[in-house]
């Protein structure tokens, strides 16, 4: 996974939020690592810019 990816929410991680995410499409701005090793990732979604977990997004399409 890295900056420019198109992904999406894993469909388990998208049924548990409170709260429907219309789109669950999006493109990786940006990427910070954590102190235990996973990523925190940037995603612009067509409803804006939101931090998702790297555990709960799955690629789609590779930027080159």
């Amino acid at each position: 996974m890295k900056v420019g990816d198109l992904v999406r929410l894993r469909p388990s991680m998208s049924a548990m939020t409170e709260y429907a995410w219309p789109p669950t499409t999006g493109i990786i701005t940006d990427m910070l690592e954590d102190e235990t090793g996973f990523y925190d990732c940037l995603v612009l979604f067509a409803h804006g810019e939101e931090w998702v977990s790297d555990i709960q997004l799955e690629v789609i399409s590779e930027s080159r």
